[in-house]
């Protein structure tokens, strides 16, 4: 951010675009070391490969293993 504000009030706006360089890689670099966590990881391909709606809750489990025990 320092080199886009010094870079807006010189003449040289060759330091805006540096510091906008850096202002677009900093969101990419930040998700990048968040997906070097395993926590992280997990719950991301678990968001995109949809396995919170295929997949059934424990509870729904628990509640289907009872009812094929009452119904024996």
């Amino acid at each position: 951010m320092c080199l886009v504000v010094l870079g807006a009030t010189s003449p040289n706006k060759l330091y805006v675009q540096i510091g906008l360089i850096f202002c677009g890689m900093q969101p990419i670099v930040s998700t990048c070391m968040a997906m070097t966590k395993s926590d992280v990881k997990k719950y991301t391909m678990d968001l995109l490969t949809l396995s919170y709606i295929r997949k059934p809750s424990s509870s729904q489990e628990t509640c289907a293993s009872e009812n094929n025990n009452d119904s024996s």
